[in-house]
């Protein structure tokens, strides 16, 4: 696998708004480093202790996360920055719920999401998709959907209507590197977009160079790999309030689908920024700030 690169540090600029959201600065706005916690909308460590079923978002929304089936729990581990981790058996009807909210909406603006997963088994099926984070209806057809997910090969963000109108891009993992030796060992993720429409992937600080994707249609059809930076400004919807029985998924992505068999720790999402896309960074090894 390739050096890290770190992200250079750059001088603070006046605030400038920029699609319609406020960019502090190029080093935290979409070009630089790590988000601040102002704009994180979902936050989950998960804390709390051995065999635990509640978890607490940290965010400054505190948002309300309901437990659905009965095989989640918070697990102890020595590889989660903050010692626990959630824990999830493969169950397909299993997952934690949050209602939908305006500040969950990355528009057309930047965001990120970041996430440690670790397999209870090796992912020898390309085709499995481990959903980390959604926004969707338990029936198809909804206008306003998106997912992020772990496959094999490569890191994916899905938005559409399935069956209708629908797209993903794929970024592949680094170096050829894939989650096929993946039980038991823990890999830090991230993907997002900046201000300016750029996307980023990231497996363990390292960014993948390559990506595919497949246009809004009915069914997806991949173009070519592409090696360089994927750019798409697409405005992604407003969901809140926008699909009666809509919700935000932590672990699968519609209410009886495409989950996994592994610990989760340190999630989050944040929207209105991102880091530089084209760097690396240093994984974390301690807990996302709280303040």
């Amino acid at each position: 696998m390739s050096r890290l690169i770190l992200p250079s540090r750059k001088i603070w600029t006046p605030p400038q708004r920029q699609r319609g959201y406020v960019v502090l600065d190029g080093y935290r706005g979409g070009s630089g480093g790590d988000p601040d916690y102002a704009h994180t909308v979902l936050q989950i460590h998960p804390g709390g202790s051995n065999g635990d079923t509640a978890i607490t978002d940290t965010s400054s929304y505190a948002r309300s996360l309901t437990r659905v089936g009965t095989t989640i729990q918070v697990v102890t581990d020595t590889d989660a920055p903050g010692g626990t981790a959630l824990d999830y058996d493969g169950s397909t009807s299993c997952a934690y719920t949050a209602a939908t909210s305006t500040e969950l909406d990355m528009r057309a603006g930047a965001f990120q999401f970041d996430f440690k997963l670790k397999l209870d088994a090796n992912l020898t099926d390309g085709g499995h998709y481990c959903t980390i984070l959604s926004m969707t209806k338990g029936d198809s057809g909804v206008e306003y959907e998106w997912s992020v997910a772990a496959q094999r090969d490569y890191l994916i963000f899905y938005h559409g209507k399935r069956g209708t109108n629908q797209s993903l891009v794929r970024f592949y993992y680094p170096g050829g590197a894939t989650l096929s030796g993946a039980g038991g060992v823990q890999h830090d993720f991230s993907l997002g977009r900046d201000a300016s429409g750029n996307w980023g992937a990231w497996l363990d600080g390292v960014r993948c160079a390559d990506y595919q994707y497949a246009p809004l249609a009915v069914s997806l059809s991949f173009g070519a790999k592409t090696t360089g930076t994927f750019v798409l400004t697409r405005d992604f919807g407003d969901y809140a309030g926008a699909v009666s029985g809509q919700a935000l998924r932590v672990g699968n992505f519609f209410a009886s689908g495409l989950a996994f068999a592994g610990r989760l720790n340190e999630l989050r999402y944040v929207v209105g920024q991102c880091r530089d896309v084209s760097s690396g960074y240093s994984p974390r090894t301690t807990p996302f700030p709280d303040s």
